[in-house]
């Protein structure tokens, strides 16, 4: 089916007006102040009052479910493919966290093989919290060589459940990544997971030094869980690093995303340093200081889109709030030829906002998936 939509507000992020957007075999295939479709069978759809922005790319979800730290009955449950595309998600990355034991790479490539068969955009990560890093293929370049949906590797750091590696192993599965991500042509991205612990990014820095590895391929996530963790991100993305903060997470002090978002903003981090994920369907246990668990409850929901409107209402241009959760994030993960922007020859990803900022609708792959929060896409399995 061939889309139209007409004289919508239009956000690539930078807002170009109102136009019209053709959507054709999956893709974005013209944007202009009018399109004239002529004699074509069209869906045509009226946005003369509406936002259109790309659709929400979600970089670390846990959608086989996380969890463990509280015995069997504390697995998380697996993502649901109609909570993520009406939370305004139309590409997820997925990965193993804490339980690489009960939870195994295979079963997380079948996850994101059936999202992708579904219609929405997924990708995974190799790698677990623990080293040495599992994978599928017998390490981890040969994942991202070989295995098309892999576009990088997951490892915990500055965390008492990590495997306390040290500088030259660390080093060492950083190369591995990137080697992997030369041959298969993917991002080679190797994400942190990053804990309480003192000092949290110097095992990171020292780990770069010996290695020579380019400093954006490699992303520190849940740095905005303590005060002294940010600080140090701050440092990080100010040496030309990029960091990325978790939409549910807040600072025992009570600072929240959004107030670290301005913060690292009045301090002169570049925005584009700067991405957020949700983190869903992953554990949030909490620890004492003596790391005896006291708590547990797990994130899903549409958190990513919460935080854009919140970002909103603090006074952040919509063409700055978008970004955190679509062009930074693309760059993150090598998709920015086709991902995160509204234009021409991009996959046609696009969300449908009422002027409040309301979602409406969600396009993905040129398909409508959402309307008016009602998910489209059958399936039989329930557990999707």
């Amino acid at each position: 089916m061939i889309t139209l939509l007409k004289g919508g507000a239009v956000y690539t992020p930078e807002f170009i007006g109102k136009k019209d957007i053709l959507l054709c075999g999956g893709e974005i295939a013209a944007i202009s102040d009018a399109i004239d479709v002529g004699s074509l069978e069209v869906y045509t759809l009226d946005c003369s009052d509406k936002i259109i922005t790309a659709g929400l790319i979600d970089g670390h979800v846990h959608l086989i479910g996380g969890g463990g730290e509280k015995g069997f009955t504390s697995r998380v449950p697996e993502a649901k493919i109609s909570e993520i595309v009406r939370g305004g998600v139309t590409s997820v990355v997925g990965m193993l966290g804490t339980d690489s034991l009960t939870r195994s790479l295979e079963s997380l490539l079948a996850k994101v093989k059936s999202l992708n068969a579904l219609g929405i955009s997924a990708y995974m990560l190799t790698g677990a919290y623990r080293f040495p890093a599992p994978s599928i293929l017998g390490d981890v370049s040969k994942d991202l060589a070989f295995i098309q949906e892999i576009i990088g590797t997951k490892i915990a750091v500055s965390d008492f459940r990590s495997s306390h590696l040290t500088a030259e192993e660390l080093a060492r599965l950083l190369s591995e990544t990137f080697i992997g991500g030369l041959v298969g042509a993917k991002a080679g991205l190797t994400v942190m997971h990053l804990g309480n612990r003192r000092a949290p990014l110097d095992l990171i820095r020292r780990a770069l030094e010996l290695s020579d590895i380019p400093m954006d391929k490699v992303l520190p996530t849940h740095c905005g869980r303590n005060r002294e963790l940010f600080a140090a991100a701050l440092d990080f993305a100010s040496c030309g690093g990029n960091i990325d903060l978790t939409a549910c997470q807040s600072t025992p002090q009570g600072d929240t995303v959004i107030s670290q978002v301005f913060e690292a903003l009045d301090k002169g981090i570049e925005l584009e340093r700067i991405s957020i994920s949700s983190d869903n369907y992953g554990s949030q246990p909490v620890f004492n200081d003596k790391n005896q668990l006291v708590s547990f409850s797990y994130s899903n929901g549409p958190v990513l889109l919460e935080c854009l409107k919140d970002l909103l209402e603090q006074g952040l241009e919509l063409s700055k709030a978008i970004s955190f959760f679509t062009t930074n994030v693309a760059s993150r993960l090598g998709l920015e030829e086709f991902k995160g922007r509204v234009e021409v020859g991009y996959d046609a990803d696009l969300l449908v906002f009422d002027k409040a900022m309301k979602l409406e609708r969600v396009f993905a792959g040129a398909v409508e998936v959402v309307v008016h929060d009602q998910c489209l896409i059958e399936d039989i399995n329930s557990s999707y």
